[in-house]
């Protein structure tokens, strides 16, 4: 499905200052118990973490990392920072983060941690016409087949002349969880805008290839949900309540959910595996619900003129009749807002 689309502006007398922001994860992970204690939410965590932030009038930023740990990876520099203001004696030195790699065009413009070659790979690098990074966990990302598993993550943010353009993706091969297997996930988002026209254009896409639980096998694409059982497909409009009838053994289901937008760009679309189990000791109706989410990487690209900060996005996504029309509604992940521009806070849809 494509959204209308913003009519050109060729009057435009004077470029437009920017934001461009891309964020991509491979894999997050999140444990609660629904009106447990005082918090429903025990683990929110993911990666391979990989964002990109380029500011036409300000900083151009790169971050990635294994596991996405947010702010806390700062933490380290914080004791020398507050003896100073403090005018204290300055505190023995805490080892940075490990596992991350960062980059901004002011101060340092490329980290490397780890080898191209090795078991993972963090790369960030920033100057004053691009920012990019990447976070791989895992064997190189593979072609289609038996592949040995891997996650990577990659965000660039590019300008070349009066165009910028956004891409971020992640790829995951070789994932399983139970019963379940995939043998190749991808999502992406790229947004693009030239100097003149309206609005940035945003197309999104999910792919999940070589599914399988048992004898059910199954695809997600352009076309939507695709599942066969003993390879005889499954017809019309009960893919979603076959697929999740495989899984209901082992206590899992799975949901496919739309992209969705936010200002300047949009969110991929996501795959989510639930596993909800009695919790022993709890209330008697108490249940913990665990999930894993794929996809749902993040572009956009805010304007900002005399008249209005903020843009809106032209949206390409699977149709409308796929069963994720259908899906439980994928739970916001929000821990990683606060690497993001304001302007590119997600907005559900």
């Amino acid at each position: 499905m494509v959204a209308p689309v913003a009519a050109h502006s060729a009057s435009a007398a004077t470029e437009r200052a920017f934001t461009g922001f891309g964020e991509a994860t491979v894999f997050n992970v999140q444990y609660g118990i629904p009106g447990f204690i005082l918090t429903d939410k025990f683990v929110d965590h993911g990666g391979p973490t990989s964002q990109a932030l380029f500011e036409s009038a300000g900083g151009r930023r790169a971050n990635a990392q294994i596991p996405y740990i947010g702010y806390m990876a700062d933490y380290p520099g914080f004791p020398p920072l507050v003896a100073a203001a403090l005018g204290l004696p300055q505190p023995p030195s805490l080892p940075a983060y490990a596992a991350r790699a960062s980059a901004d065009d002011s101060g340092q413009p490329e980290q490397v941690v780890g080898e191209e070659g090795g078991p993972y790979f963090l790369k960030a690098t920033a100057s004053s016409t691009a920012v990019r990074s990447t976070a791989r966990l895992g064997a190189p990302e593979g072609k289609d087949g038996a592949q040995p598993p891997a996650s990577l993550a990659t965000t660039d943010v590019v300008t070349d002349g009066d165009k910028v353009s956004v891409v971020a993706s992640t790829v995951a091969q070789s994932f399983s969880l139970g019963p379940l297997s995939v043998a190749d996930m991808r999502s992406k988002s790229v947004t693009t805008y030239t100097q003149g026209d309206d609005q940035p254009v945003t197309t999104t896409e999910l792919l999940v290839k070589g599914g399988s639980v048992g004898a059910t096998s199954f695809s997600f694409g352009a076309g939507g949900l695709k599942v066969a059982e003993n390879g005889v497909p499954v017809p019309a409009g009960e893919e979603l309540s076959q697929l999740n009838g495989a899984l209901a053994p082992a206590g899992l289901t799975v949901n496919f959910a739309g992209a969705r937008t936010v200002p300047g760009g949009a969110a991929a679309g996501t795959f989510e595996i639930v596993d909800t189990h009695p919790v022993p000791g709890a209330a008697k109706d108490a249940h913990g619900i665990f999930r894993v989410r794929f996809g749902g990487v993040v572009s956009s690209v805010g304007l900002g003129n005399a008249t209005s900060g903020e843009s809106t996005a032209t949206v390409s996504a699977p149709s409308d009749t796929s069963p994720r029309a259908a899906a439980e509604p994928v739970r916001s992940f929000g821990r990683l807002a606060a690497w993001r521009p304001q302007a590119a806070e997600e907005v559900a849809t």
